[in-house]
């Protein structure tokens, strides 16, 4: 079976804002989070959006060292 890796390119719609300032995996349950769209989204892009029961936000966390990442299976905190 042959594989091929594609490659995507994202262009980010909205930055997520928050009081943390280091890079942390754990301890984010009081963190309040804004999203704000980017200048070149339309507001009409949310219209109606109190609607829906639910909302994807799809992230990338760009501030994580490759070295840190997890590619294999653990228990979540190590626990």
């Amino acid at each position: 079976m042959e594989m091929r890796i594609s490659r995507i390119s994202l262009s980010p719609i909205e930055t997520v804002k928050n009081i943390r300032l280091s890079v942390e995996e754990d301890n984010w349950g009081d963190i309040v989070s804004i999203i704000e769209l980017h200048s070149t989204i339309s507001e009409d892009a949310l219209f109606q959006i109190e609607d829906f029961s639910h909302a994807v936000i799809l992230y990338y966390f760009y501030l994580v060292e490759d070295s840190k990442i997890e590619m294999g299976a653990r228990h979540p905190r190590n626990n």
